[in-house]
């Protein structure tokens, strides 16, 4: 029989949710997606949560993750870049769990996004250091060593010189789009960020998600480190996996 979890991904311009089945690693049935506006206030976000839980079909007895777009210290939201400032200082995991009306458990979404690519893909091996990005409006971190989750990294943020205080400003698809760069100018603005990335944590694996993990062919031979870099397999579905995922081991543990 079948083990299902309920996975939302709030990373992103819309909220996305679905159940997975945790065996597979796979979405049951569609996608439910519900836009948010730029400046959507805290109470917007968790009734959307709450209306993607009930639209999926998960009964109360269904585990529910949320990867959410911010560092996630015990349940808490130290700091925020993408959404209001008001989440800061927040028991988001308690937030989320009166809107849903059930526990609910919550993890930075890049995490989310990694633990399913590692959880689910055959082409890691346990024993290796791997550095999972996603690469989107923004630049979403997750690293792992030797299997196990090293949490709310937030390698988007890091200065990469006195010029370049913040790197996902400077390096994110998003910037490529404002500021008409061709894919060989970001190419190499992302070269230089993955070689910026090899020196302070010598990873075995960069693995490539986001949006851009749909056009990776397209850039992939202008990218060179020591590394192996590598596309996501399960694209933009990993932020729910991986959350459901999460949802299921916190339950069962």
């Amino acid at each position: 029989m079948a083990i299902y979890s309920m996975g939302i991904d709030a990373g992103g311009p819309s909220i996305k949710g679905a159940l997975v089945d945790i065996e597979e690693g796979r979405i049951v049935g569609e996608v439910q997606t519900t836009e948010v506006p730029p400046r959507a206030t805290v109470e917007m976000i968790g009734e959307a949560v709450a209306k993607l839980t009930e639209s999926c079909g998960a009964d109360a007895d269904t585990p529910v993750g949320v990867g959410f777009p911010a560092p996630v210290v015990r349940g808490h939201i130290p700091f925020i870049a993408h959404l209001s400032p008001l989440w800061v200082g927040m028991n988001a995991a308690e937030f989320f769990g009166q809107y849903l009306g059930r526990p609910v458990s919550i993890l930075n979404d890049a995490d989310a996004a990694g633990l399913a690519e590692l959880t689910y893909s055959d082409t890691i091996n346990d024993n290796q250091t791997v550095i999972f990005l996603i690469l989107s409006s923004g630049v979403g971190s997750a690293l792992f060593a030797d299997g196990k989750l090293f949490p709310n990294t937030e390698l988007g943020h890091m200065r990469l010189s006195e010029n370049i205080m913040d790197a996902e400003l400077w390096v994110a698809p998003a910037v490529r789009v404002s500021e008409n760069l061709s894919i060989e100018e970001w190419a190499e603005r992302l070269r230089l960020y993955l070689y910026s990335l090899e020196e302070l944590f010598n990873p075995d694996v960069f693995i490539i998600g986001g949006g851009v993990s749909e056009y990776y062919e397209e850039f992939s031979t202008l990218l060179s480190t020591r590394a192996t870099i590598i596309p996501a397999t399960l694209r933009d579905e990993a932020g729910i996996v991986g959350a459901a995922r999460y949802a299921y081991d916190m339950r069962t543990s």
